[in-house]
């Protein structure tokens, strides 16, 4: 996939939102904080949950091609519960392997130090980190971290389907398809995410205010590379139903389309005049060409004016 093209759409798609989606995530940040400073812990992340949908379901809309529309916020309580069972579900499965990982590290150094018996515990801690022991817990925590990244990836995409209407995908189901999506593009979509640590780096240096811009840049290209993906893997999204049958124009490609939507609108268009014409006899089409107004009438008149002249001459005859 072009990411320079996935980029570029999503900037123009942003123009003249900048400020807006800007002040949204300041907004989201702000409530972040203040969960988090005043609940803390586990709760705070839960309550954040809805407010973290209606933002990536108002930014996938932009990447859609629907504009920023702020009436549409607020989403119907089924997309509000299965992106909530989703990331809930998201969340224990990270959670236990970080459990893993400090429990990994922290075994492998307790064990360092009861086999090199070392008498002061931080000297054994330092001494320890040389152990084979000790590399082989930080190894085994580094892969537990890459599972992490892993699990973030085949599941990216979950979202984007819920937020499609798609009322008769569950969760559950949501994340399967979400996995079969990216199969063959998870690297693809790792480097993705990764072209975008140059702006993050920059967006730091500014004391954070660059985030505010940074950050619906990221959704609204996330979004639209979910879009590229379901158009090339049209048959596996139409065959799930996350592709809404009825309306397919929502699901276009970049790929040698500088227009957008428009353009797919009237491709579909041109493809059904076609399927039209084509379902037409052959002959219906010689007679169409052939019948044409002009046609009839000369016809017609040629036909009128020889008949009069046959009869007068056979009255002349007699």
């Amino acid at each position: 996939m072009n990411f320079s093209d996935i980029k570029s759409k999503s900037r123009e798609q942003l123009k003249g939102y900048w400020l807006m989606t800007a002040g949204v995530m300041l907004i989201m940040f702000l409530i972040t904080f203040a969960l988090g400073y005043t609940l803390n812990g586990i709760l705070s992340q839960i309550l954040i949950i809805p407010i973290t949908a209606s933002v990536i379901a108002l930014l996938f809309r932009v990447a859609n091609d629907e504009g920023l529309d702020f009436s549409r916020l607020i989403l119907t309580k089924s997309e509000y519960i299965r992106f909530f069972i989703f990331k809930i579900l998201i969340f224990a499965i990270q959670f236990l392997i970080g459990i893993v990982a400090i429990s990994v590290v922290t075994g492998g150094l307790m064990f360092s130090l009861v086999i090199e018996g070392q008498g002061n515990v931080f000297e054994g801690v330092y001494q320890s980190m040389t152990t084979t022991g000790a590399i082989v817990a930080l190894l085994l925590y580094i892969g537990l971290m890459a599972l992490c990244i892993y699990i973030d990836l085949i599941f990216t995409m979950t979202p984007y389907i819920i937020f499609r209407k798609n009322e008769d995908i569950d969760a559950i189901s949501a994340m399967k398809y979400s996995r079969e999506l990216v199969k063959g593009y998870k690297w693809n979509l790792l480097l993705f995410e990764l072209s975008f640590i140059g702006w993050a780096i920059l967006s730091v240096l500014t004391l954070g205010i660059g985030l505010l811009f940074l950050a619906p840049y990221y959704e609204v290209s996330l979004a639209n590379y979910y879009l590229e993906l379901v158009k090339i893997k049209e048959d596996y999204a139409r065959e799930k139903g996350i592709i809404d049958r009825e309306n397919e124009t929502l699901y276009r490609t970049f790929l040698g389309d500088s227009t957008g939507s428009d353009v797919a609108d009237e491709d579909s268009t041109s493809e059904e005049v076609k399927d039209t014409d084509s379902s037409k006899p052959l002959e219906s089409k010689e007679n169409d060409v052939e019948e044409s107004p002009m046609d009839i009438l000369t016809v017609e008149k040629l036909t009128t004016i020889e008949g009069e002249e046959e009869n007068k001459i056979n009255k002349d005859e007699k």
